[in-house]
């Protein structure tokens, strides 16, 4: 029986989580204020630091991360810079350009990079000055597949409203269709989670860091393909969810996330 997943926000990081779980058998419910096209992601133009060394200056993951520890003055969650971004960042370059991204190329298969602030070395992949945008559009594409599949269904301009609990279980959400006012409630799997090889996956959403602090209670996914909330106590351990983050199991699996909580 497949799960269904609720994924508040459909930018960059919406998209990515969205065709990752679509990809694994997941139903995913897309819900956002905005179209894709409106997204904030769009207007990043600067480039993706990673350490690919195609420059031939002996970089690593390992410079990476004490180049961008020294520039956060000391302000950056090293498990976040290492574990979700550094060591992750090549393979996820690799992923877009195979997505189909068109990345700025130095000869015939190496992706150009260039120097960016706070790093020493050539380091920042870019496709010519408008990245954020090129990203958006190969995202957006194949989201668009996944949805005539029917693994993906848009909300669009929708807006979250609050979680549902059963409990300490998360089980769905509530949002509001913006020109109706009408509310609709999503069952499925929601929730804020973390992996010890992650720092926090910090909710952006109306409602959503309230919800939690309020809350002060651990809160676990529960998955409702039947489309019924559940009530029943779900084991972090048997849960599964994959959720918004651009961060990378060690074992090279994007997005997958284990429903636990710190």
């Amino acid at each position: 029986m497949s799960k269904t997943i609720i994924i508040i926000g459909a930018g960059l990081a919406g998209l990515s989580a969205a065709l990752q779980a679509a990809e694994n058998g997941c139903n995913v419910k897309l819900v956002s204020s905005l179209p894709s096209e409106r997204a904030q992601s769009v207007m990043a133009e600067g480039g993706i630091n990673a350490a690919l060394n195609t420059k031939d200056e002996n970089d690593s993951p390992e410079e990476h991360f004490t180049d961008t520890i020294k520039a956060a003055c000391g302000l950056a969650d090293p498990n976040a810079v290492w574990g979700g971004m550094t060591q992750a960042a090549p393979e996820l370059v690799h992923w877009l350009l195979k997505l189909g991204v068109k990345f700025n190329m130095s000869g015939y298969d190496d992706v150009d990079l260039r120097n960016f602030g706070g790093q020493k070395k050539k380091r920042t992949a870019f496709a010519q000055s408008d990245t954020g945008k090129q990203i958006m559009t190969v995202m957006i594409d194949a989201v668009r597949r996944k949805e005539a599949s029917g693994m993906v269904e848009r909300f669009s301009h929708h807006s979250f409203l609050t979680l549902r609990l059963c409990g300490n279980i998360c089980c769905g959400c509530v949002i509001r269709d913006e020109y109706s006012q009408e509310t609709v409630e999503l069952p499925g799997g929601c929730g804020y989670c973390c992996h010890r090889w992650y720092a926090r996956i910090v909710w952006k959403y109306n409602g959503f860091a309230e919800q939690y602090r309020r809350s002060h209670r651990r809160i676990v996914p529960a998955w409702c393909s039947s489309g019924k909330w559940r009530d029943d106590p779900v084991s972090s351990d048997n849960c599964e969810m994959w959720w918004k983050t651009h961060a990378h199991q060690r074992g090279g699996q994007r997005g997958k996330v284990a429903g636990c909580l710190p």
